[in-house]
């Protein structure tokens, strides 16, 4: 399954990524039909999927609530966390680089999510 899915997620992740990219904004029926998904699939599988998704989904909602992370950027976290935690932490330090490297002020955060998922899954393969 994982052969199909995360070769399908750095697609997924490099067309909201150029979305974000150009216009700052992803069309959200990019984004919630796989947030739907990710979320009924870690109900299913229950267990640390589940928790991690759940722990995300909190971290992701207090900075959405304080205007420190887009909608589009957390869902894609979400589907991350349910369905390629290495992924998930891929994302995660291409975030948070090219935050350091746009010294904190606001930026489009998809590009470097893209980048490090993308990193992580050449570097798993």
């Amino acid at each position: 399954m994982t052969d199909i899915l995360h070769p399908l997620l750095v697609l997924w992740l490099l067309v909201c990524a150029i979305f974000d990219q150009r216009s700052r904004e992803v069309p959200n029926l990019l984004t919630i039909p796989p947030f739907a998904a990710g979320v009924v699939w870690a109900v299913l599988q229950g267990g640390y999927p589940l928790f991690i998704t759940i722990f995300t989904l909190c971290m992701v909602m207090y900075l959405w609530k304080t205007n420190r992370m887009g909608g589009a950027d957390g869902k894609v976290l979400v589907v991350l966390a349910s369905s390629w935690q290495f992924g998930l932490r891929g994302a995660t330090i291409g975030m948070v680089a090219l935050a350091f490297h746009h010294r904190m002020k606001p930026h489009p955060a998809l590009p470097g999510i893209f980048v490090g998922v993308f990193l992580a899954f050449v570097g798993v393969q």
